[in-house]
């Protein structure tokens, strides 16, 4: 159920081949009376996109993660030249 005062955020990324296209869709709870904050509103509308790709970056550029498999995520590249043929025939 979706309230007056519940915010969908839908993100959607297009990025370059070979990489896939991303989206995202957030579920934001208000839970105070009154306006929203101009800082909530510019975080979900300017700062939210930009910053999520960076910090993300960031984050993979420490090592942190570096070969941790994540259960979620399941990888789906190409094995080789033959499987992206395969994959893309019309």
């Amino acid at each position: 159920v979706v309230l007056e005062t519940d915010l969908n955020v839908y993100t959607y990324n297009d990025i370059p081949w070979p990489v896939s296209d991303r989206d995202t869709l957030t579920h934001v709870v208000w839970d105070f009376d009154g306006p929203t904050p101009a800082w909530i509103t510019n975080f979900l509308l300017a700062d939210s996109p930009f910053e999520t790709p960076s910090r993300m970056r960031d984050l993979t550029a420490t090592g942190r993660y570096d070969n941790h498999q994540f259960d979620l995520i399941q990888d789906r590249r190409p094995k080789d030249a033959a499987e992206i043929i395969e994959n893309n025939a019309p």
